[in-house]
Order: structure tokens, then sequence, then C-alpha cells
């Protein structure tokens, strides 16, 4: 139950980012309101996802071993295993899944730092934008006509 709360709070917490981001901006229309909260769900579903996959990626490759020879001695030579610790991952291998599974929290890093340079990319086009709006709206900038 915990778990769904605070995956309920990353959601509604990257809707109150992108909508402070946008209020911070001001003077944008709806539709880049609407554009500004991508990044933060990208974020949150994309890494999530990468994570989760890695997550499932690590519980197979230190379980699919133990239960592949169990397998294995169940069809081949119809013996079953002794005990669960023939099947099961060892202490060893369960604390390197512990290390491998806190690891793979990067997954969020890995998906926001190119986003971060694109989001980058595009507040600074925005902001020569509006430079160059002012400055044609003063006058400043010369118009392409043939003189």
């Amino acid at each position: 139950m915990v778990q769904v709360l605070v995956l309920l709070g990353a959601f509604l917490g990257s809707v109150v980012l992108g909508w402070l981001v946008a209020a911070i901006v001001g003077g944008v229309s709806e539709n880049a309101q609407l554009v500004v909260h991508v990044p933060y769900l990208m974020v949150l579903f994309l890494g999530y996802g990468l994570w989760s996959t890695r997550l499932k990626a690590i519980t197979m490759r230190h379980v699919s071993a133990g239960l592949l020879r169990a397998l294995w001695s169940l069809l081949a030579r119809r013996k079953c295993p002794q005990n669960l610790a023939d099947v099961m991952p060892d202490q060893a291998a369960l604390e390197q899944m512990a290390l491998e599974a806190q690891q793979a929290c990067s997954s969020f890093t890995t998906v926001a730092w190119p986003l971060a340079r694109l989001v980058v990319l595009a507040a600074s086009c925005l902001v020569w934008e509006r430079l160059l709006n002012r400055l044609a709206r003063l006058g400043y900038l010369p118009s392409l006509e043939e003189e």
C-alpha cells in the first residue's frame, strides 16, 4: 500500500513540478504549459520502466540458474531437489542482488540526463525567441524587404 501511495505521489509530484515551472516562466500558452509537464512525466515513466526491467533481469540472472538446475534434475533424472538451498541463491548471491538492485536505481538518472539537456536546449531557444521577438517589436531588427 505504501509503494502504491509513493508511486501516486511521484506522479502527482511530476505534475506539480511541471505546473511550478510553467508558473515561474509565466506568460506561456496552455499548450506550452502542457508541454512543460512532459519531461517530468517522461523521467518518471521511462525511468520507472527501465528500473523495473533491470530489477527483473537481476532477479532472473541470480535465480534462474538454480531453477534451471532443479528443472533439469526433475525432467532428466526424475529427482526432486532435496532442499530449498539447492534451488535458491545463497547468501553471497542475495547480497550481490541487493547491491545490483540499489545500483539499478540509476535508471532514473539514465533517463533524466539526456532529457534535461534537451529541456535546457529548448529553454534556451525559448529565451532566445523572446529576445528576438522583443527586438523585432521594438524595430531593432531590419525586415527582409528589398529597397
